[in-house]
């Protein structure tokens, strides 16, 4: 597995949001470091049980793509080229 870093956000039971950037390999894995974590903050008050809701935001490397704009437009003169012969 990959290890991610996440953000992971949840509301206390005063409904202030407490968030933390924690790295995991899954979901759970993310959710269950920034539980141990948060609960260890004189700040966090009690996080509810049951319907609490946990988000989680993967922070993923950007990724960049540079295309030339006379490639891009050949690409799409093919693609409207090849539709036109399919509807023939």
């Amino acid at each position: 597995m990959v290890l991610r870093t996440c953000t992971v956000a949840v509301k206390d039971l005063q409904g202030v949001e407490h968030s933390i950037e924690v790295t995991a390999e899954t979901l759970y894995e993310a959710i269950a470091t920034a539980l141990a974590a948060l609960q260890q903050d004189n700040w966090v008050g009690e996080i509810g049980q049951g319907f609490s809701t946990v988000n989680v935001v993967v922070q993923q490397a950007p990724i960049k793509h540079e295309v030339k704009m006379k490639d891009f437009v050949s690409w799409l003169n093919r693609q409207k080229d090849d539709l036109r012969q399919r509807s023939s």
